[in-house]
């Protein structure tokens, strides 16, 4: 504990000079160097000192430790995912900046603010700190070394920098060196990152020891979403089963803990997978409420085009135009670019301009499927047009099977 600090920020707290306070007790110049820290106060002088702060060291030391245990719950509504309690506790955690940043709290500090703005998902902010940070890291403790490596981890997995998430958080997943109480989210985020990835045998693994971390610390908002994980990825490898179970625990729990943000998301994974094993009318239920809780947001183009798959299969082609004409018109954005490619050759499909389908597929979706390295829908795509060619040009059918297998046996 920095008293010399705590000093400062009281006097300062009282709007009052040094020469006001040290008047009759120290000079001006000894009482500066204390509060820089640089002398050691005699007991005699601190006494003096708090008097006229009306402070003893008791309060001091008090004020000290309720502004360690503020940051410990700081931490922790972030490990549990307590987002409102998160928020209150930062601007708290704001106005006592000037007191904090001047003692030995400093590190502590401006590390759980980097860890708050990754949570809230204010990165531009987060970098800030991350660049303000990295000119102390040479003097942090191992503890906030680790941190702050970590803390940098969730960051690049944000920014979309899987290789580097993935370098540091498996290494923190071995060796266990961060605290026990954060394990389960280093697991989390470990499983997170390769689902990015679009390993889901990975994420699987990761997730299982997740969601056995969240369930022994009771961290129930994050093991709904390590379920969400969980039923995500073994609807991807064909564990139906097990994937519905999930589904049916979020489904009954997420509303209990106050998690119905989360509903549209778990409804629209869930009509996935019943789609996977072709209970289509259910799986169109759920993706219609899926639309009705995303409303008109990017996430409702997904779930509407994934609706109209379905709706494609079952040959109902009056509402699939309908829809198709809708998802063209507003998937001109980057983020879903895929979706307005796909939908255009299935317009074309509709139309019944099967050269022009097949071209504009060969010449604009595998190309753009490649480049953003979208596995699954590059290999089902591909598979069509190896197939589609199979009676009509060996050659070309030969090429598409050549280059699937290549991507296959690349990435599976």
């Amino acid at each position: 504990m920095n008293i010399g600090s705590i000093i400062k920020y009281h006097r300062k707290l009282r709007s009052m000079t040094q020469s006001e306070l040290c008047n009759g007790i120290c000079s001006v110049s000894h009482l500066s160097k204390i509060e820089n820290n640089n002398k050691e106060v005699d007991g005699h002088t601190l006494e003096l000192l708090l008097k006229k702060l009306e402070l003893s060291k008791l309060d001091i030391e008090e004020s000290y430790d309720s502004y360690l245990k503020l940051l410990e719950k700081f931490l922790q509504s972030m490990i549990y995912y307590e987002k409102n309690k998160a928020n209150r506790i930062y601007t708290e955690l704001v106005e006592l900046e000037p007191l904090l940043t001047s003692t030995d709290l400093t590190y502590s500090y401006h590390l759980y603010i980097y860890r708050y703005f990754i949570l809230i998902e204010d990165l531009e902010r987060a970098q800030q700190i991350k660049i303000f940070l990295t000119q102390f890291a040479t003097v942090f403790s191992q503890h906030e070394s680790d941190l702050f490596k970590y803390l940098n981890a969730l960051l690049y997995l944000y920014q979309g920098k899987y290789p580097k998430s993935l370098e540091i958080l498996t290494g923190y997943a071995e060796d266990n060196s961060l605290s026990v109480k954060m394990q389960g989210e280093v697991l989390y985020y470990l499983s997170l990152t390769y689902s990015y990835l679009e390993n889901s045998s990975m994420c699987v693994v990761y997730a299982e020891k997740a969601f056995q971390e969240y369930s022994k610390a009771c961290n129930y908002i994050r093991q709904i979403h390590t379920q969400l994980l969980l039923s995500i990825h073994k609807t991807d490898i064909g564990l139906y089963s097990d994937a519905e179970q999930h589904f049916e625990h979020m489904l009954r729990n997420a509303p209990l803990i106050g998690e119905v943000q989360l509903l549209p998301t778990i409804y629209h994974n869930y009509g996935i997978l019943l789609s996977n094993i072709e209970e289509y009318d259910k799986a169109k239920n759920y993706y219609r409420m899926a639309m009705e809780g995303f409303q008109s947001s990017e996430k409702y183009y997904v779930s509407l085009s994934n609706y109209t798959e379905i709706l494609l299969i079952l040959d109902e082609k009056k509402e699939a135009f309908n829809n198709i004409r809708e998802i063209i018109s507003n998937t001109r954005i980057e983020p879903l670019k895929k979706y307005n490619l796909i939908f255009t050759f299935h317009l074309l499909k509709l139309e019944k301009k099967e050269r022009k389908a097949i071209k504009w597929l060969e010449n604009q979706v595998i190309p753009y499927l490649q480049k953003k390295n979208l596995i699954k829908d590059f290999t089902k795509y591909v598979r069509y047009l190896a197939e589609y060619y199979s009676d009509k040009n060996k050659e070309k059918s030969l090429f598409y099977y050549g280059l699937l297998i290549k991507k296959e046996g690349r990435f599976f």
